[in-house]
C-alpha cells in the first residue's frame, strides 16, 4: 500500500538513498521510506507536468513542461527554480558526468546546467 500517493500517472522516478522521488502530470511526490508513504512536495503548487527527475550527488532535479528545472538540496523537502535566466524551458531529459548536469530542452537542444548555463554546440 502506498499511503499518500494520489496520482497513478508516473512520468519518471529517481532513488536517492532511501528516498524515492516521483514526477507526475502536475505533481512531484517524495517518499522518505522506499515507497511506503508519500508526501506531495511544495514545488507541486507551482509546476506544470514533471517530465523527468534526476539526482547528482545529494542534489535532486526535476525537469518540467515550460517552467524549467527545479533543484532540491534537502532530499526533496523544498525545491527552487534554477533556470539561469532562461524562460519557457521544456525539459526532456537529464544526463550527468561527474558533478556536471546536462539537460535536453525542446527548441534549444542541450544545456549545461551550471553557473554559466551554456548551450551545447551541435558540432
Amino acid at each position: 500500500m502506498n499511503i499518500g500517493l494520489t496520482d497513478a500517472n508516473v512520468h519518471d522516478l529517481v532513488i536517492s538513498g532511501e528516498s524515492v522521488i516521483a514526477g507526475f502530470d502536475l505533481n512531484l511526490f517524495v517518499s522518505p521510506d522506499n515507497g511506503r508513504s508519500w508526501k506531495l512536495t511544495d514545488v507541486s503548487k507551482s509546476i506544470a507536468r514533471v517530465n523527468v527527475v534526476y539526482t547528482v550527488g545529494p542534489d535532486l532535479y526535476a525537469g518540467t513542461d515550460y517552467l524549467g528545472i527545479y533543484r532540491s538540496t534537502d532530499g526533496g523537502t523544498s525545491w527552487t527554480a534554477i533556470n539561469g535566466g532562461w524562460s519557457g524551458l521544456y525539459v526532456n531529459a537529464f544526463a550527468s558526468s561527474g558533478a556536471s548536469l546536462f539537460a535536453t530542452v525542446w527548441g534549444i537542444g542541450g544545456l549545461s546546467v551550471d553557473q554559466s548555463w551554456t548551450g551545447l554546440d551541435s558540432a
